[in-house]
């Protein structure tokens, strides 16, 4: 089975460094991704997959974590940690799944902010179930 693998982006330097400590005592792989490589799509990124190619993506500059191959309750053991660790804060995080792992990391950060953005709305996600219409 592969190792758990947390894909960094726009992670400045001195964060990343206790990034990596922390993925460390979780024996979690720690991978900055540079935007050269932000054309591959994420199960590519995580060793999931071989290359199919690349394409041309728009970079973006804010900061995105991708956790991939957790074992169950890691992921919340590891955002607990960091929190203790009192790091500020990423607001994009996400779980790779069998649907964006297909996606390239601009992909995955245009959902995250259309999310984002409808969370703060107070609307539905667009992965929310629609509600369940009143019986007559």
């Amino acid at each position: 089975m592969k190792s758990p693998v947390l894909l960094c982006f726009n992670i400045p330097p001195q964060r990343a460094a206790k990034l990596r400590l922390i993925c460390m005592r979780f024996a979690i792989r720690f991978q900055p991704v540079p935007p050269e490589d932000w054309g591959k799509t994420l199960g590519v990124l995580c060793g999931l997959e071989e290359s199919a190619g690349e394409v041309a993506c728009e970079t973006f500059g804010e900061e995105m974590l991708v956790m991939a191959l957790f074992p169950a309750g890691m992921a919340q053991q590891f955002l607990l940690a960091l929190k203790r660790a009192k790091l500020p804060p990423v607001a994009l995080k996400a779980v790779l799944t069998p649907t964006n792992s297909r996606w390239n990391p601009s992909q995955l950060y245009q959902e995250l902010c259309r999310e984002r953005e409808a969370l703060r709305q107070g609307g539905a996600t667009a992965h929310a179930q629609p509600e369940t219409p009143p019986e007559a």
